[in-house]
């Protein structure tokens, strides 16, 4: 609207706040934002708790690893791995975890072990994600190399 008179202290035309249009369309464009960012921020979530139990899952066998083959070379056997047990807290965090561990060698190699660890567990829907899985080879001491 325009105002024939051009003082605007006495004009009665000058147009305050905001229509009822645009506080409508405000909220379409809000709206469509939301509907967009909420499930892309749970996405970024759902994924980074997944990663965080990868993680979490990858140090628990590298210290299993490393607790393992710390041991004597006469101690490193298929039957001190299948001892080997997850730590509790992780046992905890990740649901249906379970863990495999075998020493083996090659049939002409009796200065060598084959260590191989693994560990599975299940997400929130049940469903097996993909293991972790750490293998090493360890050599008995004084070894000719």
């Amino acid at each position: 609207m325009h105002c024939q008179n051009l003082n605007r202290k006495t004009c009665r035309c000058v147009r305050r706040g905001t229509t009822t249009v645009e506080v409508v369309v405000a909220g379409i464009l809000l709206g469509t934002v939301m509907s967009i960012a909420v499930p892309a921020l749970s996405w970024v979530v759902h994924e980074r708790r997944a990663a965080d139990r990868r993680q979490q899952a990858t140090l628990e066998i590298e210290n299993l690893m490393e607790e393992f083959t710390a041991r004597g070379w006469d101690e490193i056997t298929q039957e001190t791995a299948t001892k080997l047990e997850l730590s509790e807290h992780v046992a905890q965090q990740l649901p249906e975890s379970s863990l495999s561990c075998t020493v083996d060698s090659k049939p002409n190699e009796t200065d060598a072990k084959r260590i191989h660890i693994e560990m599975a567990w299940s997400n929130r829907k049940g469903q097996t994600l993909a293991p972790v899985r750490l293998t090493t080879w360890v050599y008995r001491p004084g070894r000719p190399q």
